[in-house]
């Protein structure tokens, strides 16, 4: 699980919208820091919620995620 620990502001849009950054801890016990790629209105999520988080084995650095308007972003 990860925790959104702050709110960006976006670069891309002048910024009008907020971008997560959510922490979790690896498989290694080292903490981690993302935000997630997919951005745009209606994205950021609420500081201090608990989001399931995905990445490849060992590479925590492909982070994403886990709900639907976050997966399916990056597709389209």
């Amino acid at each position: 699980m990860g925790l959104v620990v702050n709110n960006t502001r976006d670069d891309w849009s002048d910024g009008h919208n907020l971008v997560p950054v959510i922490a979790f801890v690896d498989q290694q016990g080292h903490r981690v820091e993302f935000s997630p790629h997919v951005r745009g209105t209606g994205m950021n999520l609420e500081r201090g919620l608990e989001v399931q988080v995905v990445y490849e084995d060992g590479k925590p650095h492909t982070a994403r995620v886990n709900m639907r308007k976050y997966m399916m972003g990056s597709a389209m």
